[in-house]
Formats: C-alpha cells, structure tokens, sequence
C-alpha cells in the first residue's frame, strides 16, 4: 500500500502477489491487483483479477465496476452493461459505472437514456467535465441543440482546457451555422489551418458547399505546404457540390 500511494505501481503489485502467495483469497488484494493492471493497460490481467472476486463475492461492487469498465474497453458491450447495471444498482455512488452506461446507451442510439445516466454520475461528481461533455453530446445527437451548449459550456467552467469540449461546441456551432464562432473555437485547441479545415469539412457534411469552399481554400492558403488534407477536403467538397446541381 505504501508503494501504491508513491505511484510505484511495479514494486506495489510485487508485493501484492506475495501477499496473494500467502492468501489466495484476499479480495481487496485482488481488487488492487485488477486496478494496477487496469491502470497499466492489461486487460486481460485486470479481468482475470476482478473475475477472481466476484467468484467469491459476486455482488462485491468494486469488482462488478472495474470487470465492467474493461469489458467496456474491450467492446464487449453486452457483458459491460450487465456488469455495470449491477454495479450501479448497488451502489449509486459508482459514477463511473454510470458513465460506462451513458457510453453504452449513446452506442445503442438511446440518447435519453445516456442522457439519464451521465445526471446520475454528475449528481456523484459535479466537478468531471468528461461527464458534462457527454451528456451534451447525447443531447446534441437527441436534437436539443440549447441543451447541448449548456452542457458544453459547463464542461468548460469545470476545466477551461477540457479539448473535447471545445471541439463539440465547435461542432454544435457547424450545426447552426455559426461558422465564425466555430472557428473561434476550434482555434482553442488546434492551429488556423486546422480549425478552417475542420469548419470546412463540417460545412461540407452539412450540405453547405459554398462555405466549405471558402473555409478550406483559406486553410490551403494560411498553410499550402503541409495541408493536404484540406486540398483533398476540397476536391471532395467540389465533386459534391457537383453531383447535388446534376
């Protein structure tokens, strides 16, 4: 526990796994064990660790929400809901379980129901701008466009620096034609050439090819030497354009 709170999560699990050596049925052992893997990017490890609990306690929450988050990452979506349902209904202060069911609702289109399960992780932790980010995204592709910037706005009151936030709100101002504002913003995280790109390209898929020429013609001017990506956005944006006159 003491090389865990220094952050030396090599020696901690050393240690762990003696100690296992001498118990094999330490639960909160186990436990630490699957959250040094977790954090170090073995799933496999991790799974196996959380799964060795819940064989001995079944309803053990901390277990049914790390398996679950994995089982998330791993895209087996249908094992992670289960899990993570259990989990959240035993414990309603387990927001990241929630969270886990907001992503898997959005997967499944059921925007009101993610929107439903990233509220109950906020009411646990106000102070997550993923959470609020999330939950402004369901709302944007539910059509509550008003909903959708509070959201995102109050991403950014919790973390000014919070990338995705920015990026979303860009989006959420493509959708309204608010071309220049989303440029602003997209200028928060990225460099001129990518956020005129970005505008563009997004014009693009809405349809508004006029725009998209101009916002990418700019890109290809602020930056010709590297931005390819826009020229192909471009001759995208015409042959496009092109087929919607024909």
């Amino acid at each position: 526990d003491a090389a865990f709170a220094k952050g030396d999560l090599d020696r901690a699990l050393y240690f762990y796994v003696e100690s296992l050596n001498i118990d094999p049925a330490q639960v909160s052992t186990l436990l630490k064990i699957g959250s040094i893997h977790r954090q170090r990017g073995d799933q496999d490890r991790a799974l196996a660790a959380y799964r060795r609990v819940l064989a001995v306690e079944p309803d053990n929450v901390n277990a049914l929400e790390g398996a679950g988050l994995v089982l998330l990452d791993r895209r087996a979506h249908d094992s992670a809901g289960e899990l993570l349902g259990r989990a959240a209904a035993h414990d309603p202060n387990r927001w990241r379980a929630f969270e886990g069911l907001g992503v898997l609702a959005d997967l499944r289109g059921d925007y009101a129901k993610a929107i439903e399960s990233y509220a109950a992780a906020l009411k646990v932790r106000p102070d997550r701008a993923s959470l609020y980010s999330n939950r402004g995204y369901s709302r944007y592709l539910a059509g509550d466009i008003a909903g959708a910037e509070v959201d995102f706005r109050a991403a950014l009151s919790v973390d000014p620096a919070f990338d995705r936030a920015w990026r979303n709100l860009g989006l959420l101002y493509v959708r309204q034609k608010r071309y220049e504002d989303a440029l602003a913003t997209f200028e928060r995280v990225e460099a001129r050439a990518a956020a005129l790109n970005d505008v563009g390209y997004l014009a693009m898929l809405e349809g508004d090819y006029s725009t998209a020429e101009s916002y990418l013609s700019e890109a290809i001017s602020v930056s010709p030497t590297y931005y390819r990506i826009a020229d192909e956005n471009l001759e995208r944006t015409r042959q496009r354009r092109s087929q919607a006159v024909t």
